[in-house]
């Protein structure tokens, strides 16, 4: 008997937090769609990935999420209340010295302090993750 494999429902951002979200996921996962209720890992992501939505939050938010917020609250509605949170507490911040043209060893500074919040596992995670996009990096250049 075959199993039945029930759709998945799309809910779209609510608000224009959750739509921005949406559309930060749909670029970092390379996906269609998302769903506000989808959770991070379960469609792909990864460490890395997760560091790159985190990245584009700050970019596009002014707010500086702690990595570990994604795997506490993996969702883009957990995520949006967070943000919305962080809003409302003013914690919009500058992210100090990551402005066009700061000196790489500002930047390596905001990466090691966000990779010193890891756990040994998600570090681990996040290194493998690396060395398999590495991997298919470089057999896709041999493709061309």
């Amino acid at each position: 008997m075959d199993s039945l494999v029930e759709p998945r429902i799309i809910v779209d951002g609510r608000t224009e937090i959750e739509a921005k979200l949406s559309s930060i996921w749909q670029e970092v996962l390379e996906l269609d769609r998302v769903s506000i209720y989808d959770n991070f890992f379960d469609l792909g992501g990864h460490s890395l990935s997760g560091m790159r939505v985190l990245a584009r939050m700050r970019r596009d938010f002014h707010i500086d999420i702690p990595i570990r917020s994604l795997f506490d609250k993996p969702t883009i509605a957990e995520l949006a209340l967070e943000l919305e949170e962080h809003k409302a507490n003013g914690a919009a911040m500058r992210i100090a010295g990551i402005v066009p043209g700061a000196p790489a060893s500002a930047m390596l500074d905001v990466l090691r302090a966000e990779l010193s919040k890891l756990s040994s596992e998600e570090v681990d995670g996040l290194l493998q993750s690396i060395r398999a996009e590495g991997n298919s990096t470089v057999g896709d250049r041999g493709k061309s």
